[in-house]
């Protein structure tokens, strides 16, 4: 073996992706690369096995396709470390029909677990900014009818303390003019000066329209929770 072999050796032995001469069929002919951070295995345990015992079930027709190659072709492989967890891998593969040494593709695997776990992070963090905008342009549509239906209620509110007051004045009177028995002018002074300070014309009026507010504002309140209702029930298949 002269240096230029060795030191590709040594090039091919470190390299960050874990290499891999397979046959047609996946039978492995020569291993050498990251075989350890991928499947946890020595690279002379793999030689003469076949990769798909190292690949997820579901991978193994695309990994007979990249296997198959003439030319080029990339995939995505999902291979079982020896340690049960599962490694995403991108794997490029050149074909080798050229090569009388070898009748087959290589397979350049390299491991992007990290990176889709990162990815995975990364769309997570964005639907829960997407859920918190989402919940303070709700909370601001909320916020408008709920205001209006606090000052209207407050306002009725403070309208029945007045009529309670006029009432009060009413009755009051009334039983001194029967203890009397006869109503006397002054007594229909007071209760006029009553009804004026409680301003029972203007509360007539403004009272049924607080009310009439205060039902809308409920209306549009109930619409903004059904359509938040149907927005959050995920879609069902229609029934054949």
């Amino acid at each position: 073996m002269d240096e230029g072999e060795r030191q590709l050796r040594a090039l091919l032995r470190n390299s960050s992706d874990m290499v891999t001469v397979v046959g047609p069929d996946a039978t492995v002919l020569f291993q050498t690369g990251a075989v350890g951070a991928v499947i946890g295995r020595e690279p002379e345990e793999l030689v003469g096995t076949s990769l798909a015992d190292w690949v997820e079930d579901k991978d193994v027709p695309l990994l007979f396709e990249l296997c198959q190659t003439v030319e080029s072709a990339a995939g995505e492989l999902r291979f079982r470390h020896a340690d049960g967890s599962v490694r995403i891998c991108e794997v490029r593969a050149s074909g080798l029909v050229d090569e009388a040494a070898w009748w087959g593709a290589v397979l350049n695997i390299h491991d992007i677990s990290e990176r889709r776990k990162l990815e995975l992070e990364l769309r997570l963090a964005q639907k829960l900014e997407s859920v918190g905008q989402l919940a303070a342009g709700i909370a601001h549509e909320i916020n408008t009818p709920v205001q209006y239906i606090s000052s209207s209620v407050q306002f009725v509110k403070d309208s029945f303390g007045e009529l309670s007051e006029l009432l009060a004045q009413i009755d009051a009177q009334l039983d001194d003019a029967e203890h009397r028995g006869a109503v006397e002018p002054e007594l229909l002074t007071r209760i006029a000066e009553a009804k004026d300070a409680a301003d029972l014309e203007y509360l007539l009026e403004r009272v049924p329209e607080a009310l009439v507010r205060s039902l809308d504002g409920l209306r549009r309140v109930g619409e903004l929770v059904g359509a938040m209702r149907t927005f959050a029930r995920p879609p069902s298949p229609m029934m054949e």
